[in-house]
């Protein structure tokens, strides 16, 4: 997958330079710069279509009533299916007091941001692996932006997830670039600690894999670096409520966990678990081979562990969760999680593919452009469901607000207390609504007419009395 030239040297950061890695000229090195803008640009573009015209749905709800009824210093203990929502919530409330619900337009260029800040990040970390140019752009791109990114590209309330792996992300590429400086050092904790307040869930993604390395690269004693992240994640373990865990037996679990390791595989290309087992045994291959015949460095092995125990880190702590979720079918509607886990395994594999295929420069472009054309199709299946959930959120705003102006067809006030969007906006209730009014963050739409697709729910939930 990756154009590679050898390196006979023993060192921990000895390691197979791209053959692109050191540009004969300054045009080289101008026209790779130029082209990774391009691309960062081309994928903002991507993701800033797909979030056009979106409106707050699920979670984003949620944020939205602890902005309103708790004070700014108290959010930082709040907790939300086990998630720190610390930026989240500054992020939420810099939209209400700025443009209220009227527009999204601000957590969708946070989102845009993110994501962008993800797709240098991951690109960088695989230039650091070894991989060339051209390969690590594609391959950043479709893992950020394609296929097993589906939910965290268009669901902008993810944005906390994309970043703080991101911040992970980066923080390896540091690591991984050469032997430590007090500076690197520094920096390496400052990120590490900020993948944990941003999203500490996101930073389970990575994280772990960036212990091991540090560990095996920098040594024992650098590992103090990484103390204040560890040391917030265990804090907020510690004092806030644990996120809702759905009961399951062992089997369940163990099943569960196998079903998401192989989506995940399968998602690289678009597929599902059937075509993951098939990736799983052709990486597992790849990647035992290249340990038994040696041809993997010390640093290499150091990354295969680290990927592994990222990915049985985020395995684990998904299947312990959301195993029992009522009425799971597959991954469809929780494909969030995929990008988490295929991320760390991609890392995992990747120094492997590099020993074999150094010599063919050309097979790296074509696997990474096919995940990229591979993942279009399932990107777009979801974007196109999700965005039909949120104008349906949009619409069944607009015939509460109706509701709560005009009052209930019987003359009686309308019941506050109730979620008249039910399953699709369940943290959506009247009293809510009528906060964002009475706050001036929402407006009371001039046309009166109820949409006659979800009126009849909205006035059943509301005015149960007609």
């Amino acid at each position: 997958m990756f154009q590679t030239e050898r390196s006979d040297t023993g060192s921990e950061y000895s390691h197979r330079a791209p053959l692109d890695a050191y540009p004969q000229d300054m045009s080289i090195a101008g026209r790779q710069r130029l082209a990774f803008v391009m691309a960062l640009g081309i994928g903002a573009l991507w993701a800033s279509l797909h979030l056009r015209g979106s409106y707050m749905f699920y979670d984003e709800w949620s944020i939205i009533e602890l902005i309103l009824h708790h004070p700014a210093r108290s959010l930082v203990f709040h907790t939300h299916n086990g998630h720190m929502w610390v930026l989240a919530s500054l992020i939420y409330r810099l939209q209400l007091h700025g443009w209220g619900l009227r527009s999204h337009w601000f957590i969708n260029a946070v989102m845009v941001a993110s994501l962008v800040a993800l797709h240098a990040a991951l690109h960088r970390l695989l230039r650091a692996l070894s991989v060339s140019f051209l390969t690590a752009l594609l391959l950043s791109g479709a893992i950020a932006y394609l296929g097993i990114a589906a939910q965290n590209i268009v669901f902008a309330v993810q944005f906390s997830l994309v970043l703080s792996i991101a911040l992970a992300a980066t923080a390896m590429g540091t690591v991984l670039g050469g032997p430590p400086t007090p500076r690197s050092l520094v920096a390496v904790a400052l990120l590490a600690a900020a993948s944990v307040l941003v999203e500490n869930g996101g930073s389970l993604v990575l994280v772990p894999a960036l212990t091991v390395l540090v560990f095996g690269l920098w040594g024992r004693r650098a590992t103090v670096a990484l103390l204040p992240a560890w040391t917030i994640a265990a804090a907020w373990q510690l004092l806030t409520p644990a996120g809702p865990s759905y009961p399951a037996s062992f089997g369940d679990r163990l099943r569960f966990a196998t079903r998401l390791l192989l989506a995940s595989a399968g998602g690289l290309f678009g597929q599902a678990e059937r075509v993951g087992a098939v990736v799983l045994v052709v990486m597992s291959a790849v990647v035992g081979t290249a340990w038994v015949t040696g041809r993997l460095s010390s640093r290499d092995r150091w990354v295969v562990v680290g990927g592994v125990v990222s990915t049985v880190c985020v395995i684990g702590a998904i299947a312990q969760s959301r195993a029992g979720l009522p009425g799971f079918v597959d991954f469809t509607d929780y494909n969030r999680y995929l990008q988490c886990v295929a991320l760390p395994l991609t890392i995992a594999c990747t120094p492997a593919f590099v020993a074999y295929w150094h010599d063919r420069p050309a097979v790296g472009p074509l696997v990474a452009a096919a995940m990229l054309v591979l993942g279009v199709a399932p990107l777009q299946s979801y974007a196109a469901t999700f965005h039909a959930w949120n104008h349906s959120t949009r619409l069944g705003v607009h015939d509460v607000t109706v509701v709560l102006r005009d009052r209930c067809p019987s003359g009686a006030g309308p019941v506050l207390e109730s979620s008249p969007l039910g399953v699709l906006g369940p943290q959506i209730t009247g009293t809510l609504i009528a906060d964002l009014l009475r706050r001036g963050m929402l407006d009371t739409p001039a046309d009166g007419m109820l949409d006659p697709s979800v009126d009849r729910a909205v006035l059943k939930a509301l005015c149960p009395g007609g």
